[in-house]
């Protein structure tokens, strides 16, 4: 599936950097994912797919707009608000830098496995120049204490 948006995307004849790529990926996984939750039969199948070609396109688009500085403060604001905001918890970034900021907002947290592995569904929301992006994703956290994107909003 993410090959599909990444040949939808390719009409252009640009070369796609490793961000615009990565996002991509993960926007196409994270759509395929909340594709697959609806539906049964073909109507799942269909679901999938569809959510794989609209989470990659958005996730590719994201991608080609964020500088940066603007992933490295969201990475932080995201770790920060899984590991210390309550469910419902709304955390702010604002990078001078480029004067883009947004929100993420844990949901859900839930335990996974054997292990009982924390893991944490949340919202995020970047606001561009002329419009805003929003997504979902969901992340866990690993042995090191580090949290770890199973699902990524923007990639």
């Amino acid at each position: 599936m993410a090959l599909a948006a990444l040949v939808a995307t390719g009409c252009a004849q640009q070369r796609l950097t490793t961000t615009e790529m990565s996002a991509t990926a993960l926007g196409a996984a994270a759509g395929g994912v909340l594709g697959f939750q609806l539906g049964g039969g073909w109507a799942r199948t269909l679901f999938t797919a569809g959510g794989s070609i609209l989470g990659g396109a958005t996730g590719y688009m994201v991608g080609r707009r964020l500088e940066m500085s603007d992933r490295a403060m969201y990475s932080q604001v995201l770790a920060e608000a899984l590991a210390g905001s309550d469910d419902g918890e709304t955390r702010h970034w604002l990078n001078p830098e480029t004067g883009r900021n947004g929100t993420i907002r844990p949901t859900r947290s839930f335990h996974r496995g054997d292990g009982m592995q924390l893991c944490r569904d949340y919202r995020s929301a970047v606001n561009f120049e002329s419009d805003v992006a929003t997504g979902a994703g969901t992340a866990c956290r690993a042995p090191d204490g580090q949290w770890v994107p199973i699902t990524a909003a923007f990639g």
